[in-house]
């Protein structure tokens, strides 16, 4: 059965412009909304940047098997440690 999708994002009444991005990637099942910065600088910038990495991430790795790995207690890989 095919998915089919729609978006719409308006500016509001106290922006100036829309800083919300929206990408339809059917290829790749993936359908994803950025909500803008709310009027900081670059908003608009950051929300495409996150469409734009999430989708070269997942077309780059679609066909790998993301299982997580665990550990012995049976966490997830980064459980535990600070970054």
């Amino acid at each position: 059965m095919p998915i089919r999708g729609a978006a719409k994002s308006e500016v509001g009444k106290v922006r100036l412009k829309n800083e919300d991005t929206f990408g339809f990637f059917p290829g790749i099942s993936f359908y994803v909304v950025a909500d803008g910065m709310g009027g900081h600088a670059g908003g608009e910038i950051a929300s495409q940047l996150a469409v734009e990495t999430m989708q070269i991430s997942l077309q780059e790795t679609q066909n790998e098997d993301l299982t997580p790995i665990l550990d012995t207690e049976g966490r997830g890989s980064l459980a535990g440690r600070r970054l």
